[in-house]
């Protein structure tokens, strides 16, 4: 940077150094392969995307139900499509699973 700095409020430098931690937690977790808690869950931002084997995995079923069964059912979340082209994605809202799986 040449010299230059750049002054930040405390404020900021917690959201960043904060969203810095979680990305490396996360990365932690997929590097050694443990599956993640769910107290680890509930640390996860609310607006994370899950898709059908992340969403598996929390409601311990498995993909082919996500993907096969429960999405088509009444009540459940619903998935957004993410991407275009020839395969767009299926993704949940974490937030939206989790409350729905508390409810059950």
């Amino acid at each position: 940077m040449n010299g230059e700095f750049v002054m930040l409020r405390r404020s900021d430098l917690d959201c960043i150094l904060r969203d810095v931690a979680m990305l490396a937690a996360n990365e932690a977790i997929r590097l050694f392969g443990k599956q993640a808690s769910n107290s680890e869950l509930s640390l996860e931002r609310e607006d994370e995307l899950w898709n059908a084997k992340q969403v598996g995995e929390y409601l311990k079923v498995s993909e082919f139900t996500i993907q096969n069964k429960w999405s088509h059912q009444r009540g459940v979340p619903h998935a957004k499509t993410v991407g275009g082209g020839d395969k767009p994605r299926r993704r949940w809202v974490a937030s939206e699973v989790i409350e729905w799986g508390k409810s059950q």
